[in-house]
């Protein structure tokens, strides 16, 4: 039943082998009510069936494709950040292991057999060594006769025992002195004037200068410790022409410091001691295995 004025109008669907139409409202009504039934479009096989949309297939194959490609990425990201991390854990255990082994078998010797002096008649005039000689300071105002192979611009010992074979190990109690280099040098080794302490020049040693530590290659290089040693353990294995130092604390290896690899030298090798203050630095006997 409807009212005057009112026109109800409905759509409805006329399927035929798959073609779909739709009655129109007039074009001249007044005070429309328009009800629409929703209008699916689908097609229908020779059978009768219906055809499933093609755009729900496409989905499924994009998906179905998409996951195992995402997939693929996860793990290889997944596999590359693990080696990364494995990689890094083994490079530190070698660095660490190396240490301790180096650490351990300075350790191991024990049996003094000689002893490393300083040689007087090489050393700066300034320098006060004791009888022995293993200890040594520096006056900064010593008179003396400064002679053509004694060291005129640092305040340098050598050692009077040089060695060109074997393994060997000394001492050297640096103190509370914040001024001293120690290491070793080629019997031929600059001591003239001053020079940078190169591997070029005979010099393989460690700077301490007001707590600011160096190692020196073809240049001066920082080198980074946290703490002060108080005695430096010295090992010199002649034969794999390195030159390593330990931290001592008491008789035992403290923490490693830096080794020279590659010494490339045919001539004797002497320990040697620079000090730029008056506090007194020692040497202790050496060991020979």
């Amino acid at each position: 039943m409807t009212m005057a004025g009112e026109v109800i109008y409905s759509t409805f669907n006329f399927s035929q082998a798959g073609v779909n139409t739709a009655a129109k409202p007039p074009d001249n009504c007044e005070d429309v009510t328009y009800s629409q039934v929703n209008l699916k479009t689908s097609t229908i096989n020779q059978d009768g069936t219906p055809v499933a949309p093609s755009n729900g297939l496409k989905i499924s194959e994009t998906e179905s494709k998409e996951h195992p490609f995402r997939k693929k990425i996860l793990v290889m990201l997944c596999l590359l950040f693990l080696g990364t991390v494995l990689t890094a854990i083994i490079c530190i255990s070698i660095w660490i292991s190396t240490k301790d082994t180096l650490c351990k078998m300075v350790t191991k010797l024990q049996d003094c057999q000689s002893e490393v002096t300083l040689n007087s008649s090489l050393s700066h005039c300034w320098l006060i060594l004791s009888t022995n000689p293993t200890r040594v300071q520096n006056n900064l105002s010593n008179n003396c006769q400064a002679g053509p192979q004694r060291f005129d611009h640092f305040g340098c010992a050598p050692g009077n025992e040089g060695f060109t074979s074997g393994k060997h190990y000394w001492d050297v109690h640096v103190g509370n002195s914040n001024l001293w280099r120690i290491g070793v040098i080629t019997e031929s080794a600059e001591r003239r004037k001053e020079f940078l302490m190169t591997n070029k020049k005979g010099y393989w040693v460690i700077r301490n200068n007001n707590n600011n530590y160096t190692f020196f290659t073809d240049d001066e290089n920082a080198l980074n410790l946290s703490y002060q040693p108080n005695k430096i353990r010295l090992y010199l294995d002649h034969e794999k022409k390195q030159l390593s130092l330990c931290a001592m604390d008491n008789n035992s290896i403290n923490a490693y410091i830096y080794t020279y690899k590659d010494i490339n030298t045919s001539e004797k090798l002497y320990p040697i001691i620079c000090t730029g203050d008056t506090k007194e630095i020692t040497i202790n006997p050496s060991c020979k295995t």
